[in-house]
């Protein structure tokens, strides 16, 4: 028998028990993270069920954060359901203004100085100093494949600023601390490309200030309180997948106190 064996991946400990010549893990920290996950997992499941307006959660940066974790708490389909890809849903931007100068300026000059960057130790990426950005789900492709998907990405953005089909909802998160006037941007902007009954912003702020902003069409969801989980979270150097199986109560804590906070947005109106 191995005992504490440690899983480097999710920091649990683990024991390593040999039966017959089969090895059997069995975790220390135990399994109730699984059922607590499938007890909210159903709430969740029964919540969406009472949402009736058709709706589209679009990422609005700051990072894959508004993607994944709605991807994963099923309020926005996956790629595999046909779900397109919008130009913020997948990349590192460490300046807002980044953002609002883009969508003020449809994106011009948006590949200037973006250049493929083999880093010693997270692999191959695209970078650019311009946009604070690291694009770093992208490094496989060439540059010519890279503005391909990018020019579909921007593309798939418009497509939905102009589809009248559904409730548009563009979620920013961040741990960025976005000003007042930045929201002012943002909404004066998005309120060129869609009417303001079609569409709201939903701010998740993950900093550690509350952001006390109230405007027409600005949902704020503030996790400062939750900012030393965070930190321990982004510690583990793998938060895409804490925040996938829950299995940290940090994780399952922010995710769940997130779910329930975009359950009330998508039900209010």
């Amino acid at each position: 028998m191995n005992i504490l064996s440690v899983d480097t991946v999710s920091d649990n400990i683990y024991a390593l028990i040999t039966i017959f010549g089969k090895r059997i893990k069995y975790r220390k920290s135990g399994y109730s993270y699984v059922f607590k996950n499938k007890f909210y997992d159903l709430m969740f499941y029964f919540a969406r069920k009472t949402i009736k307006r058709p709706y589209k959660i679009i990422p609005m940066g700051t990072y894959c954060f508004s993607r994944l974790v709605t991807t994963f708490n099923k309020f926005k389909p996956s790629k595999i359901q046909g779900e397109k890809s919008c130009p913020f849903d997948f990349v590192k931007i460490n300046d807002f203004e980044v953002i609002l100068n883009l969508l003020e300026g449809n994106f011009n000059g948006f590949y200037d100085d973006i250049h493929h960057h083999i880093d010693k130790y997270k692999g191959e990426t695209y970078l650019s100093a311009k946009l604070c950005a690291d694009f770093c789900h992208d490094g496989e492709l060439s540059q010519s494949d890279f503005v391909k998907r990018y020019d579909a990405r921007i593309q798939n953005l418009y497509n939905y600023f102009n589809d009248k089909n559904f409730h548009k909802y563009l979620l920013i998160a961040t741990p960025l601390v976005i000003s007042e006037n930045q929201l002012v941007r943002l909404i004066s902007v998005l309120n060129k490309y869609m009417d303001k009954t079609e569409f709201d912003v939903i701010l998740l702020n993950q900093s550690g200030t509350e952001n006390t902003c109230e405007m027409e069409n600005l949902y704020v969801i503030n996790h400062n309180k939750f900012f030393v989980e965070y930190k321990i979270i982004k510690d583990g150097m793998n938060w895409a997948g804490d925040f996938k199986t829950r299995r940290r109560p940090e994780a399952q804590k922010i995710y769940n106190d997130f779910t329930f906070e975009l359950i009330k947005i998508l039900k209010s109106k």
